[in-house]
């Protein structure tokens, strides 16, 4: 009996130690969870890159915008106040967007924007040029004198809000999906309009190749408008949620400044929120600006939401995949490193991680890169 007990607390030690001791370094942040911002526009509220990331509530963060780009103009960026992109001075954002992602958070460039001269598609061919210039510029990493310098952005955000074009930006989408490698992911967003299907960027949401959808519940549009009870915003949410491609998630964009038209925050929080929060591809609130209100905005869109679920990797190459694939489906919170099989009464602490790497001779320090790539 002495020795079975003995066995017994020997397996649960050894289940204790994959738990604390093989980490759960991996987890997705909890202090970022589903929240998306958009940044560039407004130095007086938004404050620098690096502030904005270090308040720990934002999952991803837009860079806005490329606002020049398309039928054989040369790319620009325009941060209004923040820098000036075309003297150079946009390079110093480099190490605030590194510190941003060493945080786990997601830094995009959003293209387009509110000024529709200058970034416009001509043809499916210029999509494709347009898609491989930013995937060399922004973010393969290999361009130290880019715009914003030596980085390697997480992906690509269309803010498309032009009438009456053609609409090119399937091809877009495709070029850019097409670099999506097992070592690298390229994140793709869009920001549509409460309208559906969204007259822009329609077809570039139906290719099922974008991460996120997030729709402009904040427009002066009947679909949006929320007076009278948040019924008609719901009926546009159950809309764009039933209708999206698989594994797309959907977000409720809010915007500070546009208080008129939009629900009022007590109404999103207690009225809306727990309504859409229940919807599958539910992936959380999208914010035009920095809002003096995140605090709030945050706790109500992840409570009860990504709520924790751990799984067990390194023992199972075929079934698992990589430690990258394994995060990137988004669905954990914590992973488990399994296993540190030697340890104690003298002996040298040893990872046995089977078929994925080998630890005595240096094998897993490649496992590193994929630890920055785990956090949400």
């Amino acid at each position: 009996m002495a020795a079975a007990y003995s066995q017994s607390m020997k397996t649960r030690l050894l289940w204790a130690l994959s738990l604390l001791i093989a980490f759960s370094p991996l987890i997705r942040s909890s202090e970022a969870c589903g929240v998306s911002v958009y940044w560039g526009q407004n130095l007086a509220q938004e404050g620098s890159l690096r502030e904005l990331c270090e308040t720990g509530y934002y999952s991803y963060v837009n860079l806005a915008y490329l606002s020049t780009f398309g039928c054989g103009r040369k790319l620009a960026l325009n941060f209004t106040d923040h820098c000036d992109a075309a003297s150079g001075g946009c390079k110093s954002l480099s190490t605030e967007i590194q510190a941003c992602q060493n945080r786990g958070v997601k830094v995009l460039l959003s293209v387009g924007g509110n000024d529709t001269s200058y970034n416009q598609l001509c043809s499916a061919q210029d999509a494709r040029n347009v898609a491989d210039d930013l995937y060399n510029t922004f973010l393969s990493g290999s361009n130290p004198d880019g715009p914003l310098g030596d980085v390697s952005l997480d992906g690509i955000d269309l803010d498309i809000e032009y009438p009456g074009s053609v609409n090119y930006w399937d091809y877009f989408v495709e070029a850019l999906a097409n670099y999506r490698t097992p070592e690298k992911n390229v994140y793709l967003s869009a920001r549509a309009s409460c309208s559906y299907p969204d007259r822009d960027i329609g077809k570039a949401i139906d290719t099922g190749l974008l991460n996120h959808v997030a729709v402009r519940f904040y427009e002066d549009n009947p679909q949006c408008y929320c007076s009278g009870g948040p019924e008609r915003t719901l009926e546009t949410w159950n809309r764009w949620s039933s209708s999206l491609p698989e594994g797309t998630q959907l977000f409720f964009g809010r915007s500070p400044n546009a208080a008129a038209s939009q629900c009022a925050l007590d109404v999103f929080i207690n009225e809306i929120l727990p309504v859409i929060k229940t919807s599958p591809n539910y992936g959380g609130v999208m914010l035009l600006n920095a809002d003096s209100q995140i605090s709030t905005i945050h706790q109500a869109a992840c409570d009860s939401h990504s709520c924790g679920i751990s799984v067990y990797w390194g023992q199972s190459l075929n079934e698992e995949g990589s430690l990258r694939d394994l995060c990137e489906t988004g669905y954990y919170s914590y992973v488990n490193l399994a296993f540190l099989a030697t340890f104690g009464c003298g002996r040298k602490l040893r990872l046995n991680l089977t078929d994925h790497c080998d630890a005595d001779s240096g094998g897993c320090r490649s496992l590193s890169s994929k630890f920055q790539a785990c956090p949400e």
